[in-house]
């Protein structure tokens, strides 16, 4: 992920994935920054508890301008479900439109992963995703690598055309 311009983060806990995340806003964000339920759980956090000030809890269920939202967002922090060493890629499995569009149309893409998820090759990432699969209705699963890029005929790299400009990765060990 870091040949691709993406950035990791390693955390001990909490406290200190929560000062990143503030740190990265407060150095990278000029707009709206929100968050989905699935990081206070990651975090271990209640939906009650402040947690990431510079931030806002985005619900789907009770924004019912849910598009016009995400589009407003500068940073959306989401979660990753399992993470490929050998590709550097991060594995986001959503089960809510909000949940990949605020992590596709945010200017700022901050990803938290636990640390247990992250797998060695990507064979390895066959099973549990027939798992969730098998479990669940229709996902949708994304391979993240880093900032969203493009090339022209020139080979000359654009970053951010098809989604977020920068990919932040916190790995809470």
């Amino acid at each position: 992920m870091e040949k691709l311009s993406g950035k990791i983060y390693r955390c001990s806990g909490r406290a200190q994935a929560i000062k990143i995340i503030e740190q990265i806003i407060s150095e990278r964000s000029g707009g709206k920054c929100y968050y989905t339920r699935e990081v206070l759980k990651l975090l271990g956090v209640a939906a009650t508890e402040t947690t990431i000030k510079s931030a806002e809890l985005y619900d789907p269920q009770k924004d019912e301008n849910g598009l016009d939202i995400i589009r407003g967002a500068d940073v959306g922090i989401t979660t990753a479900d399992f993470a490929v060493a050998e590709t550097g890629c991060l594995v986001e499995v959503a089960y809510e439109d909000s949940t990949k569009l605020l992590s596709s149309l945010s200017r700022v893409h901050i990803v938290l992963l636990s640390a247990t998820n992250i797998l060695g090759k990507m064979r390895e990432l066959s099973l549990p995703l027939m798992e969730v699969l098998s479990k669940n209705d229709k996902p949708t699963i994304t391979l993240i690598s880093g900032p969203s890029r493009t090339s022209d005929i020139e080979m000359k790299s654009v970053l951010g055309v098809h989604g977020p400009h920068e990919v932040h990765a916190i790995v809470l060990e």
